[in-house]
């Protein structure tokens, strides 16, 4: 790429969280047609999912999609969007909590994959709320 031009990251996220965008983000990067995927280490399948994609690194960034409201078929402790959304918004949500729940998952990932996420997004966009990136911050 030449000075002043730009890139465009591609990134899928989900995955883990089924056997079916697993196998599409593998067949996208294999064909070089995906730059990046977030992966939902809370997801059951997310040990075996994993191996899948440590062959794809270096040319594949690999992150971490935060998880709050995605219960894998109530296989993971989580909340409706609008409970999250409510309580992060009023300021209601337990900072030790929060702080635990960004421990586990990245954990979990570091685990894993044996090396921290490339980058860090959320599911549904839960990362970036209020409370919630504080909590991000004093974690990592």
């Amino acid at each position: 790429m030449s000075a002043g031009t730009r890139g465009i990251t591609l990134c899928a996220d989900d995955y883990a969280l089924h056997p079916l965008v697993d196998e599409a983000v593998v067949l996208l990067a294999q064909a070089g047609r995906l730059s990046a995927t977030s992966c939902m280490s809370t997801a059951p399948r997310w040990r075996t999912a994993a191996h899948d994609l440590k062959p794809l690194r270096p040319h594949l960034a690999v992150g971490l999609h935060f998880n709050l409201t995605e219960d894998h078929g109530g296989q993971h402790d989580a909340q409706a969007l609008g409970t999250v959304l409510r309580q992060a918004y009023a300021r209601q949500m337990p900072q030790d909590l929060m702080r635990k729940a960004w421990r586990e998952q990245l954990d979990a990932f570091e685990q894993v994959m044996g090396t921290a996420p490339d980058f860090i997004d959320g599911h549904q966009h839960v990362h970036q709320l209020p409370g919630l990136r504080a909590a991000m911050q004093q974690e990592l």
